[in-house]
């Protein structure tokens, strides 16, 4: 059992400028995987003054972990170490970052991006953040019917039940672990099944 992938998060080298669908600029994003039922994992740097001030959504789920800085979305104000949910067709309203965010971000398929028409859609975002004494159920089992879950658990050995990504807050990593894989999780370790 053993590591199939791991990044060092501080490292942008590998990342390219993206243009995100009715936004003012282009971000730099570094893919770190994608797997076969189309979700993927990506470490994102948001330049100082990227907004979209575009409402629309996403046909797909994303999550989310900011690093560094700060994004407003959708009347949240979402700070280093907060993690967010965002699922299916949530409405995203006044996206934007003052100052630049770093984050790390899954999307759940292709992220097609929809503009809103009329008054449809709603806001249906969930922030949470994480620090070294909060413990826990992150993303919910199955959350919008999606397998998989987020937590966060004490410092520990950890056995991986199947394969799991251990994002180390602390170190600014991500690794991708193949199932029975003997883990030594941190008080900031949140580990994605």
């Amino acid at each position: 059992m053993s590591v199939i992938k791991s990044q060092d998060l501080r490292d942008m080298s590998g990342a390219v400028e993206v243009p995100i669908p009715d936004s003012t600029g282009v971000v730099k994003m570094h893919r770190l995987h994608t797997w076969e039922n189309g979700t993927s994992v990506m470490i994102v740097n948001f330049p100082a003054g990227w907004s979209r001030p575009i409402e629309g959504s996403y046909e797909c789920a994303e999550e989310f972990f900011v690093f560094e800085g700060e994004l407003h979305m959708s009347g949240d104000v979402i700070v280093a170490g907060d993690h967010t949910w965002v699922p299916p067709q949530s409405l995203r309203i006044g996206a934007y970052t003052p100052n630049g965010a770093v984050a790390i971000a899954w999307f759940y398929g292709a992220p097609k991006w929809n503009r809103r028409e009329g008054s449809e859609g709603s806001v249906s975002q969930i922030k949470t953040h994480i620090d070294k004494n909060a413990f826990g159920e992150i993303r919910p089992i199955g959350a919008n019917g999606f397998a998989g879950q987020t937590i966060k658990l004490p410092a520990s050995g950890y056995v991986a039940p199947s394969e799991c990504e251990i994002i180390d807050i602390a170190n600014r990593s991500w690794t991708l672990y193949e199932a029975g894989s003997e883990i030594k999780l941190t008080d900031l370790s949140l580990i994605r099944l």
